[in-house]
């Protein structure tokens, strides 16, 4: 009889999990992996938040409201990314689905009807740093109600 030695693992004998590590789900196949999704996010947002920088910086003088609302969209979108670098939380996803659903709103409202004593970008609808902005907040949002779904799905 052979005495199985300390640094091996017995298959019968249970491995606790490391404390303080959160096991992310992981997502059907045809889906993919939590890991591939939330790179696809943290890239999504990233580009979000760089292309609203210089426009955050251009409209600080001339509307402060809406400088301070594309800072507050990078700072919750540098926020929601390192977050997501570091686990992929619900509540994450949530505020990353929210960001990005009131961000394309306010592009859209911005070139239809025009915002609160700003309406020079209605029917600038083909501006490079804007279309750029709202593909990265679609994808935002597209993964986030994808991984939102699954997980309301396959709930116990």
């Amino acid at each position: 009889m052979s005495v199985p030695q300390l640094t091996e693992s017995h298959p019968s004998i249970a491995q606790p999990e490391p404390v303080g590590v959160a096991a992310a789900p992981s997502l059907d196949p045809a889906f993919g992996s939590d890991r591939a999704t939330r790179a696809v996010a943290i890239v999504a947002l990233a580009v979000a938040a760089v292309v609203h920088v210089p426009v955050a910086i251009e409209h600080l003088t001339e509307l402060p409201y809406l400088g301070y609302s594309f800072y507050g969209l990078v700072l919750l979108a540098a926020a929601a990314l390192g977050s997501l670098l570091v686990e992929s939380r619900t509540f994450v996803w949530r505020g990353a689905l929210v960001l990005g659903t009131v961000a394309v709103a306010a592009y859209v409202a911005s070139r239809s009807v025009g915002l609160p004593m700003a309406d020079d970008d209605r029917g600038d609808w083909t501006n490079p740093l804007g279309v750029t902005a709202v593909c990265a907040e679609l994808v935002v949002v597209a993964v986030a109600l994808l991984v939102l779904g699954h997980r309301h799905r396959h709930r116990s």
